[in-house]
């Protein structure tokens, strides 16, 4: 049993008890990782094609300025001039040759990025189709009022007191059970950060059995979620006679034991409701 003061009772523990409120889940935001691949394949295939075009027009360039020193150049011998004429023509012809060539190059760079392009956005398509498909056949899963759907179950954290009995008997009116835990440590985290260290009693008790089990009769095994010290069963309550026989979630994140008469808020879990 934890204590801030044995001689002082339980009873004054649960005057400085606060009431918070809970968070919500958050929603997950789809399909934002494969839009920016898309757009970085996009930028890439255009920085490429951007390289390659440099490239080829300063090539062209350097042709353009022999042809123009060649013209400048001229001599009055008409055997050099024929001769100047002959590579002129033939770096023009070359010159011709290299626009082509750039021409179908850029048309060819611009065809293989539009095609990637367009198998990429087919393939993001059939995804989300497939997706939406697969959600539309699923029975859509809902709580009731008042209840917070985690993980394919529903969980109510109340706002009020009640002994371990009371809280027992409710949830079993409200066709479900004081809370049981799965064993799994997102589920763990999920309620001790929504109880927000206000203490909350479990479905887990030793009065009937004098083992630790939960209200479907099967039996504690997670030991590591009790404080460091606890279960110890501490007799010096004043809340009646026995021992400490149930078990609620301590301001420590942690499982505590304490009498079943000390008033607690609670957590019903219960299925969702299938439409």
């Amino acid at each position: 049993m934890m204590h801030l003061n044995k001689n002082e009772g339980s009873e004054e523990i649960l005057k400085t008890e606060m009431d918070y409120e809970r968070p919500r889940p958050q929603k997950d935001v789809p399909c934002g990782r494969r839009t920016g691949i898309l757009v970085l394949l996009g930028t890439v295939a255009m920085v490429i094609s951007m390289i390659i075009l440099f490239v080829i027009c300063g090539d062209l360039v350097k042709r353009v300025t022999k042809v123009e020193n060649l013209h400048v150049n001229k001599s009055s011998d008409p055997v050099t001039n024929e001769k100047r004429l002959s590579d002129i023509e033939r770096l023009m012809n070359n010159l011709n040759s290299s626009l082509i060539l750039l021409t179908s190059k850029q048309d060819e760079d611009l065809r293989r990025l539009e095609e990637r392009l367009l198998n990429s956005l087919n393939e993001l398509k059939a995804q989300i189709n497939t997706k939406l498909s697969s959600a539309a056949d699923k029975p859509v899963s809902n709580c009731k009022t008042g209840w917070t759907l985690y993980n394919n179950s529903c969980y109510q954290f109340s706002s009020y007191k009640l002994n371990w009995m009371q809280a027992r008997d409710y949830c079993e009116k409200q066709g479900a059970s004081l809370l049981k835990l799965d064993g799994s440590d997102e589920e763990w985290e999920f309620v001790t950060h929504t109880i927000a260290e206000v203490p909350h009693w479990i479905g887990l008790t030793e009065k009937t059995t004098g083992q630790w089990r939960w209200t479907d009769d099967t039996p504690f095994t997670n030991v590591k979620l009790w404080h460091e010290g606890q279960p110890d069963d501490w007799k010096h309550h004043g809340k009646g006679e026995g021992g400490e026989d149930c078990a609620h979630i301590w301001r420590s994140g942690k499982l505590n034991d304490i009498h079943c008469n000390t008033k607690y808020n609670f957590i019903c879990k219960t299925e969702p409701e299938s439409n």
